[in-house]
């Protein structure tokens, strides 16, 4: 069974804009232990483009996969809506 991962939020350092988008650099700390560690960063955007990512180590830790992805909870979240009907009847009560 495969531990749960260490959780870190990135916080951004620089940001660079173009024309059509941004280049922003994000970083976060994480102490690794004895042994094989995962990690899961939190805290960034939704429309992340998976190919856009790139992931640098240091202090000789090395990175050997990376994946970028929603969490169900996070999706759930992400997807409540209150729609105008319901608004208006909520506002009648």
């Amino acid at each position: 069974m495969t531990a749960e991962p260490a959780h870190a939020e990135s916080r951004i350092e620089q940001v660079t804009l173009y024309a059509r988008g941004a280049r922003v650099r994000r970083a976060a700390t994480h102490t690794v232990g004895e042994g094989a560690s995962r990690l899961r960063l939190t805290g960034l955007p939704v429309a992340l483009l998976d190919d856009s990512v790139r992931v640098e180590a240091s202090g000789g830790a090395l990175v050997t996969a990376v994946h970028v992805g929603l969490d169900a909870a996070e999706a759930g979240e992400a997807a409540v809506e209150t729609s105008p009907a319901l608004r208006a009847a909520q506002e009648r009560l």
